[in-house]
C-alpha cells in the first residue's frame, strides 16, 4: 500500500521507503541508517503499533529527534489498512495534496462480501449448525474463532455465530458460558476451531474446559490445512516446517486422552452429519465434533480432474416458481452456484464448481444433478 500510494502521488523517487522482512528481534543495524537520515517517519503495519513503538524506543536510545507518524496519530487506531488510508497518511507526512478520486467507470461496482471458496466444507458445516440451532427451543450461543471460518459470522456462514475475539479465545469464552448451565442457562453453547488452530492455541483452554466439565460443544473444522494463511504445515499434516515427513498427530486420540466425548463426521454427508451434530448438542459435558473434509483449494491443487460433474437440469428447475427463492445461489452462496437470467433458472458454473455435490443434496426440486460416471 505504501509503494502504491507513493507511485500514485508521484513521490516514489523523492521519499525514502524501507520494508522489513522480519520484525523481531528488531534489525537495528538495518534500520538505524534510515533513521539517522530522516526527520519524519511514517510506519505502516497491521494491526497494533508494535513495530512503531519499538522503532520509537530505538530512536530515543540513540538520541535521534524524529517525528513519528503511525497508528497513534496518522492512521486509524483500529481496522485494516487500505490504499486510500495509507495515501492520506503519506500526504500528512509529506504535505502533498490528496489526489482527486475518479470513478473507474459509469457503473458503480457492487459490494462483494467475503465468501468461502467453492466446495469449502465449512459452508456445509455452518449450514448444518444453523439448521440445528434454529430448531432448538432456545437457539443458543455460538462463539467464533479466527480462521477461514471467521466468515461464518457473515452471510457465507449464514450468520452462524454471535461473537468472536482472538485466535484460541473461542473455547475459553464457551467454557465460561458452559459453566452457567449450573446456574440456569438453558441454551446450547457451541464454539469452533480449525485443525491448525487446534494445535496452535486451543489445547490449554480445552484442557481447562474438560477438567471443569463445562457443558459445551467444540466443533473442530478439520480440513487438513492451514488454509487461511498459506497452507503452512501444522502437527496434523505430517510435514514439518523444514519439509520433513513425520507421523502426523491424531486429533481424535489427543481429545480422547484429554477426556472429551469425541465423534467424527463428514460435513458433505449432510444427513448423517446433522444427526451426529444434534446428538452431541444434547449431550452434557465437554463434547467435541470433528467435521472432517479436506480443504477444497488443497484438493484442487492435488488433482487434475474434478471427481464428479455437477450440473442443473433446467427442465426440472422451477426457477422463481420454486418455494426455495433461489436458495442455491442466494443463501447457500457457493461461488459455483449462479443464476441463468435469460432462462430464469439455476445454473452451475463449470469453471468454478469443484464437484463436491453438496448443493445437489439441498435442492428441494432435485434439479441439481451429480454425474459420477463422467469426470469433468
Amino acid at each position: 500500500y505504501g509503494q502504491e500510494a507513493l507511485r500514485r502521488l508521484g513521490m516514489d523517487r523523492e521519499t525514502g521507503f524501507m520494508a522489513l522482512g522480519t520484525l523481531w528481534p528488531l534489525p537495528e543495524n538495518y534500520i538505524l541508517p534510515y533513521l539517522r537520515a530522516a526527520e519524519e517517519v511514517l510506519i505502516l503495519e497491521e494491526v497494533d503499533p508494535f513495530l512503531e513503538r519499538a522503532v520509537q524506543a530505538l530512536a530515543g536510545r540513540e538520541g535521534l529527534s524524529i517525528r513519528f507518524l503511525g497508528r497513534d496519530n496518522a492512521l486509524p487506531a483500529v481496522g485494516e489498512l487500505d490504499p486510500d488510508v495509507v495515501t492520506a497518511a503519506i500526504c500528512r507526512l509529506t504535505g502533498a495534496a490528496l489526489p482527486e478520486k475518479k470513478a473507474a467507470g459509469e457503473l458503480e461496482l457492487p459490494v462483494r462480501e467475503m465468501s468461502f471458496c467453492a466446495g469449502c466444507p465449512h459452508r456445509a458445516t455452518f449450514y448444518l449448525l444453523k439448521r440445528a440451532m434454529r430448531q432448538e427451543k432456545h437457539p443458543g450461543v455460538v462463539v467464533g474463532d479466527i480462521g477461514c471460518y471467521f466468515m461464518a459470522g457473515q452471510s457465507a456462514g449464514q450468520y452462524a455465530w454471535q461473537t468472536c475475539n482472538c485466535m484460541g479465545s473461542g473455547v475459553s469464552v464457551a467454557e465460561g458460558l458452559g459453566q452457567l448451565t449450573n446456574y440456569g442457562l438453558d441454551q446450547k453453547v457451541v464454539t469452533m476451531c480449525g485443525d491448525s488452530t487446534f494445535f496452535h492455541t486451543i489445547l490449554p483452554g480445552l484442557v481447562n474446559a474438560t477438567y471443569h466439565n463445562a457443558n459445551m460443544l467444540l466443533i473442530v473444522l478439520d480440513n487438513s490445512a492451514t488454509a487461511m494463511t498459506g497452507f503452512q504445515p501444522h502437527p496434523g499434516t505430517g510435514l514439518t516446517a523444514m519439509g520433513d515427513q513425520v507421523k502426523p498427530m491424531d486429533i481424535p486420540k489427543i481429545l480422547d486422552a484429554v477426556g472429551c466425548n469425541v465423534e467424527v463426521a463428514d460435513p458433505f454427508e449432510v444427513v448423517e452429519a446433522e444427526k451426529t451434530l444434534r446428538r452431541m448438542l444434547d449431550q452434557p459435558g465437554m463434547n467435541v465434533l470433528i467435521m472432517r473434509q479436506p480443504c477444497a483449494t488443497l484438493m484442487t491443487k492435488e488433482r487434475s480432474k474434478k471427481p464428479v460433474r455437477v450440473y442443473v437440469d433446467q427442465d426440472v428447475c422451477i426457477g422463481d416458481g420454486c418455494g426455495c427463492d433461489k436458495y442455491c445461489s442466494r443463501v447457500w452462496g457457493c461461488p459455483g452456484n449462479t443464476w441463468d437470467f435469460k432462462k430464469n433458472k439455476a445454473l452451475i458454473d463449470p469453471v468454478t464448481c469443484v464437484g463436491c455435490g453438496v448443493c445437489a443434496k439441498l435442492c428441494p426440486s432435485g434439479a441439481i444433478k451429480v454425474d459420477r460416471g463422467e469426470e469433468a
